[in-house]
C-alpha cells in the first residue's frame, strides 16, 4: 500500500512539473486573491463583518429588529441564517428556538473569493497553533482580532471567515489547546 501511495505521489508530481514546463495550450481558471482591507481588519477588530446586521454580543431580540425578517433559524444548535450568507450563534438556544435575550458568540460567511494570507497576517500577526482533539499538533488559522478571535481559511477558491468568542472559534475548528 505505501509503494501504491509513494509512486502515485511521484506520478502526480511529476505530472504537475511537466504542466508547468511544457505549456498544453489550456487556459485553466483560478480564483483571483485580494489582500485583506484595512476596513475589513477594523470590522473584525469591532467583532463584525462587512455589511452586516450584528455583531457579537448583539441580543437576538436586537438582531432580528435590525434584519427585518429577512432570515431563517436552522439546525441544532440552531443558526439565525440571514439572505447575505451570514450566520449568527448564540450563547443560548433550544431546539429549533433562539431565546430574545440570548447574545450572539459567533458569526460566520463565505465569500467568493481568496483573501491572501499575507495581508490577513500583515494585520494580524502570526496565526495559532493547536492542538486537535486527538492531541496532534495542527497549524490552523486563528488571528487575535481586538477582544475576539477570527478563523480564516481558504479551500477551493473560497474563504471562509469565523469570528467570535474564544470557546465559540475552538469549538469551529475543533481545537484544544492553542499556542503561538
Amino acid at each position: 500500500m505505501k509503494k501504491w501511495i509513494v509512486s502515485t505521489a511521484i506520478v502526480l508530481g511529476l505530472s504537475a512539473v511537466s504542466a508547468e514546463v511544457i505549456p498544453n495550450g489550456s487556459v485553466e481558471a483560478q480564483a483571483k486573491s485580494y489582500n485583506m482591507s484595512e476596513k475589513f481588519a477594523e470590522n473584525l477588530r469591532k467583532g463584525t463583518l462587512p455589511r452586516t446586521s450584528g455583531k457579537i454580543g448583539m441580543t437576538y431580540k436586537t438582531l432580528i429588529k435590525k434584519e427585518k425578517g429577512k432570515a431563517i433559524i436552522d439546525g441544532d444548535p440552531p443558526v439565525y441564517r440571514t439572505t447575505i450568507g451570514d450566520n449568527f450563534l448564540f450563547n443560548k438556544f433550544a431546539k429549533n428556538k433562539i431565546p430574545k435575550d440570548a447574545k450572539v458568540k459567533g458569526i460566520f460567511r463565505v465569500y467568493d473569493y481568496k483573501i491572501s494570507s499575507t495581508s490577513v497576517k500583515k494585520h494580524f500577526g502570526k496565526s495559532y497553533k493547536a492542538y486537535n482533539q486527538s492531541g496532534k499538533k495542527v497549524s490552523i488559522h486563528v488571528y487575535k482580532t481586538g477582544k475576539y478571535y477570527t478563523h480564516i481559511e481558504v479551500h477551493k477558491g473560497k474563504t471562509y471567515v469565523d469570528i467570535g468568542t474564544k470557546s465559540t472559534i475552538k469549538y469551529v475548528t475543533s481545537t484544544g489547546t492553542w499556542y503561538k
